[in-house]
């Protein structure tokens, strides 16, 4: 005799809380539901088991409560937050990157004017027009930074 198992989920409650190789035969899982597990149809543990189909729960990190409502996932505030932060992080940390290479086309211009080194493209004016830009954007950057925030659009870079 073969006996042939199979993936199920097992549903309580409308969300899976187990996933078992089982032969689909006997009551063993009992005030349960079994969903079988096939090419189509998929199943995590904590997943939403609603009229008959698995809504998947985000698997991205963050935390997640399913709201019967809407019958979908939601961010819970803290994961919000978290991602926030993040985002808070990564612009103060480019903001740097920016003040720093600012800082760099900056003496570079000013090398350039304290050497007189103009030609046809690269004016006496040009270079002082591209320097009050940088130097602009350096403030710009620098009040971006000060301000501590991160939540803020960028300033433009000049040569954006």
């Amino acid at each position: 005799m073969v006996i042939y198992m199979s993936n199920y989920a097992v549903v309580k409650d409308g969300f899976v809380v187990n996933v078992v190789v089982w032969d689909g035969t006997g009551d063993i899982f009992a005030d349960t539901t079994t969903i079988e597990l096939t090419d189509k149809v998929s199943a995590f543990i904590g997943d939403a088991y609603l009229d008959g189909g698995v809504i998947s729960k985000p698997r991205d990190g963050y935390e997640y409560k399913f709201n019967d409502k809407s019958k979908a996932w939601e961010m819970t505030d803290e994961s919000k937050a978290l991602i926030a932060d993040k985002d808070k992080k990564k612009n103060l940390t480019f903001a740097q990157g920016e003040y720093d290479r600012a800082s760099t086309k900056l003496t570079a211009l000013e090398q350039r004017i304290e050497d007189d080194d103009y030609d046809e493209v690269n004016t006496e004016k040009s270079i002082a027009s591209e320097k009050t830009k940088w130097t602009t954007y350096r403030k710009s950057l620098r009040a971006y930074i000060s301000a501590g925030d991160g939540t803020a659009s960028l300033p433009k870079a000049p040569d954006a």
